[in-house]
């Protein structure tokens, strides 16, 4: 008897699960879409606080994400609507997108390092070094590498 109530519990249980809802794709597929604009705003601020930027300094810094930004956007929608009309998703980079992504990382850092002193700038390595490391952690720890 205590095997039946058993195996009848266990497959209630089973069954329940199975009928979870459809999961979102993307864990912030319900957060409100910013303009480029604003995610710049947001940031620059946020780097206003941690490294004190002048109003200069942030006003520069906002400009030069909000062209960071909208090039990445415009990336991301070549390569989502290419996806689209070839039935293929998530394409392993080439050498050429992966040079060309280096690069605008490196015009990007030495832009930012004409706009701040030398201080911030050592600051602003530092937070993105301590902001990278958990990332990495923790991709491992979901099993994707």
């Amino acid at each position: 008897m205590k095997n039946w109530i058993f195996t009848g519990l266990l497959f209630l249980g089973l069954s329940l699960s199975a009928q979870r809802g459809p999961r979102p794709h993307h864990a912030h597929s319900d957060a409100p879409k910013l303009t480029s604009e604003q995610i710049a705003t947001l940031q620059s601020k946020k780097l206003t606080l941690a490294l004190d930027l002048s109003k200069s300094q942030e006003s520069r810094v906002r400009e030069l994400l909000e062209e960071r930004i909208a090039a990445k956007r415009e990336l991301f929608n070549q390569r989502r609507d290419g996806a689209d009309s070839t039935g293929m998703r998530g394409q392993r980079p080439n050498f050429d997108s992966m040079d060309e992504r280096l690069d605008d990382q490196i015009a990007f850092q030495r832009e930012l390092q004409e706009i701040l002193s030398e201080e911030q700038y050592q600051q602003w390595k530092e937070m993105r070094h301590h902001r990278k490391k958990p990332q990495r952690h923790a991709r491992r720890m979901h099993g994707k590498s």
